[in-house]
């Protein structure tokens, strides 16, 4: 008895987020550093937003204990006014130092302003009707504006939407969600958004904590170092919090992006490893019977032979299918560094996951490991004498009203689908919509969305964005 309950208590605790309280020890090189953390939890006439000063006090202990920084101004609830926010930002810019990184992290409701051209951080005080949200907030260009000093960088971490919604709703009725428009961020500014212009940023599953800082957070303690080398960058930061948010929340569409000059900027260095997702996943759905494996499912031998796992059949193929997602990563930051053992690499990874399987309580399945079409083709494309490179000698985006380019259609959808799943990488394929100059209305946009395209490829189609 007492087994079975630290068994049961063991699988808890492993489909549990860690907390984040404490931090790991960091390399404490940000003493030059800067930051401003805002936390609005209890707004005063909008919906709560639960954890919101939770997660900006983990912010705090994390920059100050893990990577040194000193200066920090931490803003919650009530000191959030528009006001507190403005004049905090001014003094953090008087402060900044050259070299160093100014940070910036907002946790709290977004809005859109009236013209629906740039995105609001809603302050505490903020009424739920259009002229009060416009009045009381703080526009995310305003906010980028007072930020600039001498520093060699802004981070900018908005776990906000600009949609208008919320888990309960519109925030304001009658709000139109934000234009797609092109990054926007220019210069030293690298900002990370919780979602896109037509979702709300919700909550972790099973935990009340808005989900995006807390992920990006523990991306930065390591949980997001794809390839392994102990530096998390803002593009490894915004893919693994889009990853998790994609693998483990079913109630709603959350797409995290990235506006940046250079998406391999090193925001932090961490080893930490980070929670089993495919548990977490497993633990928010009802229980699902295990049966009998067909009997004309033949278990296949391969090199990778079978993985026992606990938890079950479905626990033991997400934990294969997860191993195999994080090694084919390792194995294209490899390739776009310019590694010279990519052959080997790939051809290792066909061995491992071509065939696999799983057992669990006696029964055994094969397991059909996505990325393994991609390094077949791969394979192929190395036999033939090709080289892991795409040309991207291409003209800049010339997205926008009244853009100059090609003609749009459900055609060109699909044939962005099959370019993903036929195993171009998502930056391959977003490079070469570019070239094409294909246009992209709203709805394109919003189909990409729904149908799972990576971050990468929708914000190709925002920067050739043409109207409604």
């Amino acid at each position: 008895m007492l087994l079975a309950l630290a068994l049961l208590l063991g699988v808890a605790a492993a489909a549990d987020w860690p907390d984040l309280s404490t931090p790991p020890r960091g390399s404490r090189d940000g003493g030059k550093d800067v930051a401003l953390i805002i936390g609005i939890e209890d707004y005063a006439f909008a919906p709560d937003v639960p954890g919101a000063r939770d997660n900006a006090r983990d912010w705090y202990t994390w920059l100050h204990d893990s990577r040194g920084v000193q200066t920090i101004k931490i803003l919650t609830d009530t000191d959030a006014t528009r006001e507190g926010i403005v004049e905090a930002a001014k003094a953090l810019a008087a402060r900044a130092q050259p070299g160093a990184t100014t940070w910036v992290v907002f946790v709290g409701h977004g809005a859109p302003t009236a013209s629906a051209d740039d995105g609001l951080l809603v302050g505490v005080d903020a009424q739920q009707k259009a002229t009060s949200i416009e009045a009381r907030s703080v526009r995310r260009d305003e906010l980028l504006g007072l930020l600039a000093g001498p520093q060699a960088q802004t981070v900018v971490v908005l776990d906000a939407c600009f949609s208008g919604k919320t888990a309960a709703g519109a925030l304001v009725p009658g709000l139109q969600p934000l234009k797609p428009v092109s990054a926007r961020a220019s210069g030293t500014a690298t900002v990370l958004t919780a979602a896109a212009s037509d979702q709300y940023a919700g909550a972790l599953p099973g935990k009340d904590r808005p989900a995006f800082s807390y992920l990006v957070l523990g991306a930065l303690w390591g949980w997001g170092d794809a390839d392994g080398n102990g530096a998390i960058t803002a593009d490894e930061a915004v893919r693994y919090a889009s990853d998790a948010l994609f693998r483990t929340v079913n109630d709603r569409t959350q797409t995290p992006s990235l506006e940046a000059a250079d998406g391999g900027l090193v925001l932090a260095k961490g080893a930490a490893k980070g929670p089993d997702l495919g548990a977490i996943a497993l633990a928010g759905r009802p229980a699902v019977p295990v049966v009998a494996a067909p009997a004309a499912v033949v278990p296949v031998a391969a090199a990778a032979g079978a993985v026992p796992a606990a938890g079950g059949l479905d626990a033991a193929e997400l934990a294969l299918r997860g191993r195999a997602t994080q090694e084919w990563r390792a194995i294209e930051a490899a390739s776009d560094a310019g590694a010279t053992d990519v052959v080997e690499r790939v051809e290792r990874f066909i061995q491992s996951y071509q065939g696999a399987t799983v057992s669990a309580g006696g029964q055994t399945r094969a397991v059909e490991v996505p990325e393994l079409v991609y390094a077949l083709q791969a394979r192929d494309w190395f036999q033939q004498g090709g080289a892991d490179t795409v040309d991207t000698g291409a003209p800049a985006p010339t997205g926008g009203a009244g853009a100059t380019c090609l003609a749009q259609g459900d055609a060109v959808l699909l044939l962005i689908a099959q370019m993903v799943n036929s195993g171009m990488r998502p930056d391959q394929v977003a490079q070469q919509m570019v070239i094409n100059q294909t246009c992209y209305t709203t709805a394109d946009i919003a189909w990409l969305q729904a149908n799972g395209a990576p971050w990468e490829v929708v914000q190709a189609a925002q920067s050739l964005w043409v109207g409604w």
